[in-house]
């Protein structure tokens, strides 16, 4: 996918996206196998406590992205708590995760990239006036380099202004901007080392 076809995608669906995500335990942990909890939907103000309780007593999870972005900071509170759990992040095959859902996926110790799917960056804006938020944009830089990311990762991260996007879509690229993922043909819903 080009980076435009995206972006006008991203735009489609972000007019439509509802104003929090759905955040649901599909497979529970067992002693043998991590859980898998989904994150669907546009980040609003309310899914900071909702991924609290689903993931209050998980020890080991997969978390599945599919979301065009919403609330940058909520974001990065669930980023805090997937990596103070040491969980994994993945994006699905034929998935996207772009803007405020990929500082999340970012958290993960151990991020996975589907077949044909995309993590999207760019930095925090006003939706309606596409302005920059400036004190916003500083806190997801500190968190990106909480979760380990070099100088050039949080520029490429950050760089990308209203309406734009850099793309992610397999391992060298990533690799080349600083950023550890593994891509692998995932379907949803299995729980990943």
């Amino acid at each position: 996918m080009t980076r435009r076809i995206v972006v006008a995608l991203a735009a489609l669906l972000a007019a439509n996206a509802a104003e929090a995500a759905d955040i649901r335990l599909e497979k529970p942990e067992t002693s043998t196998s991590s859980a898998v909890v989904t994150v669907t939907g546009e980040f609003g103000k309310t899914d900071y406590d909702a991924f609290i309780d689903v993931t209050h007593y998980i020890k080991s999870a997969t978390i599945y992205f599919s979301s065009t972005g919403g609330l940058a900071l909520d974001a990065v509170l669930i980023g805090n708590i997937i990596r103070s759990k040491r969980f994994n992040t993945a994006v699905a095959d034929h998935k996207l995760c772009l803007s405020a859902c990929a500082f999340a996926s970012l958290a993960g110790v151990k991020r996975f990239l589907g077949k044909f799917a995309a993590v999207g960056f760019h930095a925090p804006f006003e939706k309606t006036t596409g302005q920059r938020l400036a004190q916003t944009e500083a806190a997801v830089s500190v968190y990106l380099r909480r979760m380990g990311l070099a100088d050039h990762a949080v520029a490429y991260v950050l760089t990308p202004g209203y309406k734009e996007l850099n793309l992610l879509t397999n391992e060298a690229d990533a690799k080349a901007h600083g950023i550890e993922l593994t891509k692998l043909q995932i379907r949803e819903f299995v729980p990943l080392p």
